[in-house]
C-alpha cells in the first residue's frame, strides 16, 4: 500500500510541477508580447508553437510519471500548480523579469549615447 501512495504522490508532485512551469512559460511569452508587440499573424504563430509545446510536455509528464494514465488527481494537480503559480509566483517572476529588461534598456540606452557623443 505505501509503495501506490508513493507513486501517486510522485504523479502529482511531476504533474504539479509541469503545470507551474507551463505557466511561467506562459507568463513569458505575455511578458515578450507586451514588449515586443508582433504583428498578429507572428503572435498567432507564436500561440500556436506555445500550445503544441505545452501539450506535448504535458503528455510526455503524463506518460512519464504514470504511463499515460490520466486521473482525477491529475487533472487537480494540473489546476492547482496554474492557480499556485498565478496566486504566488507570478508577481515576483513579472517584476523581476520588468526589472531586468528595464536595466538591460538603461544599459543598452547609455552605450548607446556613449557611442554617439564619441562620433561627434
Amino acid at each position: 500500500m505505501g509503495l501506490l501512495i508513493q507513486n501517486q504522490a510522485f504523479e502529482f508532485i511531476v504533474i504539479l510541477y509541469g503545470s507551474m512551469c507551463i505557466a511561467f512559460l506562459y507568463q513569458l511569452l505575455r511578458i515578450y508580447k507586451k514588449h515586443r508587440k508582433p504583428s498578429w499573424f507572428l503572435s498567432g504563430f507564436q500561440d500556436i508553437l506555445f500550445w503544441i509545446f505545452s501539450a506535448s510536455s504535458l503528455i510526455y509528464m503524463i506518460y512519464y510519471s504514470s504511463y499515460g494514465r490520466i486521473k482525477g488527481y491529475t487533472v487537480l494537480a494540473l489546476l492547482i500548480g496554474a492557480f499556485l503559480y498565478k496566486v504566488f509566483i507570478s508577481k515576483l517572476v513579472e517584476t523581476a523579469i520588468e526589472a531586468f529588461i528595464n536595466s538591460i534598456k538603461k544599459v543598452f540606452n547609455f552605450c548607446v549615447k556613449r557611442i554617439d557623443k564619441r562620433k561627434l
